[in-house]
């Protein structure tokens, strides 16, 4: 084997190139394990089957029924606010392993910027009344701070 070709293999094998053939691999495999799934796996579909389950109990009524919207405002809510938080952490390590001054400063910045933009989020999230549980609190003010139409008729 002649140098060229040593120093060649040598430089294939450093940086991105062994994460490349273990994602290949790994793709090619989970391809594999599919399809002879799919093709060679038992497929016995059934009324039992396809019915819904609820811990061995027969429904006593309809499983699709509409939940109320509170509980989707509540979860969107909660992972605006809780993944928009999760950008601190990095921020303050960087913070604290960076030595240019300047860029620690540009970055404090940015991130008074970003905690003023979350904070007015948040507080027009709970003026609106998007936080509240009880019947009262969840009905939704209009721009001009006054209950719409059909919510004048529920209270």
């Amino acid at each position: 084997m002649d140098p060229a070709t040593t120093t060649e293999a040598v430089a294939a094998s450093s940086g991105l190139f062994p994460m490349f053939i273990m994602m290949t691999l790994c793709m090619g495999l989970s391809l594999v394990i599919w399809l002879l799934a799919t093709y060679l796996g038992p497929n016995r579909p059934g009324k039992t089957k396809n019915a819904s389950y609820e811990c061995g109990i027969t429904p006593s009524e309809d499983v699709h029924q509409r939940l109320d919207i509170h509980f989707y405002r509540v979860s969107i809510l909660f992972l605006i606010f809780g993944v928009e938080l999760l950008f601190f952490f990095p921020w303050a390590v960087a913070m604290v392993t960076s030595e240019d001054r300047g860029l620690r400063m540009l970055a404090l910045g940015d991130m008074i910027v970003f905690a003023f933009i979350l904070i007015v989020g948040f507080i027009f999230a709970w003026k609106k009344g998007g936080l509240n549980w009880s019947e009262q609190g969840r009905r939704i003010r209009n721009i001009h701070g006054q209950y719409d139409e059909q919510d004048r008729h529920a209270a």
